[in-house]
């Protein structure tokens, strides 16, 4: 399934040091589709594949956690344009 998780960055000096390692080396079963981090780096949107939301979300949270507040979102593929 695809999980979207938008990031709304709270400590960027933070965010920056944890997030390259976190989002480019997600454990096995977990692959980052795309990450895109606004102009003003005031939020990164990012789109998961995984087993779960749940499996993102406990991944994520202790990795970045202090870092930004994330929502997580479950996507429908066959909705999708493009």
């Amino acid at each position: 399934m695809f999980i979207a998780t938008e990031h709304k960055i709270t400590d960027l000096d933070t965010f920056s040091q944890k997030a390259g390692p976190a989002l480019g080396q997600p454990p096995a079963g977990m692959r980052l589709q795309t990450a895109l981090l606004d102009k003003d780096e005031h939020c990164c949107r990012c789109i998961w594949e995984a087993d779960s939301v749940e499996s993102v979300q406990n991944y994520l949270e202790p990795e970045l956690g202090s870092a930004c507040v994330t929502a997580y979102y479950l996507l429908d593929p066959y909705s999708a344009i493009g």
